[in-house]
């Protein structure tokens, strides 16, 4: 039998963490993650691929050079390598890319992390159009975004913070 005790710290509970989701994807919240996409959505534009490694969360970072069998530094080199050698920054005029903030379903993990799921676009001329799921993601107060397209890179993503796992995102 609960106590009324017990069930006052229940409601608290819930109070809690309804106002620490609140808290989590505010309007201050939004805003910068519109800041961190629209920079995201430059570096793509200027043709600078390998800096899209600096809109990885750091550790899912420090997980992918793990599996490759390189350092950041690598890893960041050899990107922009494998790009600079197929194309040039003409190959970047009249690209189009955004993200679907506008549709963007927004969550709190049980542990208070903000995350966006939308659908990234990207257009070309002459190229069919690419719409990628992106979980968007807060890690010490940043907005990281990630590309979650297939299971490994969810299964990836949640192993890093398993917090994320029992989202309904990912329905």
């Amino acid at each position: 039998m609960t106590t009324r005790r017990q069930a006052l710290a229940i409601l608290m509970s819930a109070l809690a963490a309804g106002w620490a989701q609140a808290e989590s994807v505010d309007a201050d919240s939004i805003a910068s993650l519109e800041a961190r996409v629209s920079e995201y959505e430059t570096m793509m534009r200027s043709g600078e691929i390998a800096g899209v490694y600096d809109f990885l969360p750091p550790p899912l970072l420090k997980a992918i050079c793990k599996q490759v069998g390189m350092t950041e530094a690598e890893l960041r080199a050899a990107t922009g390598e494998r790009f600079r050698g197929v194309l040039n920054q003409s190959d970047f005029d009249g690209i189009e890319f955004s993200f679907g903030l506008e549709n963007a379903q927004f969550e709190t993990s049980s542990t208070g992390r903000a995350v966006a799921v939308t659908q990234s676009r990207m257009a070309a001329p002459g190229l069919p159009e690419l719409r990628i799921p992106v979980a968007a993601l807060v890690d010490h107060g940043t907005w990281y975004l990630v590309r979650i397209d297939t299971p490994g890179q969810q299964e990836l993503l949640t192993g890093i913070y398993p917090d994320l796992a029992d989202l309904d995102v990912w329905r």
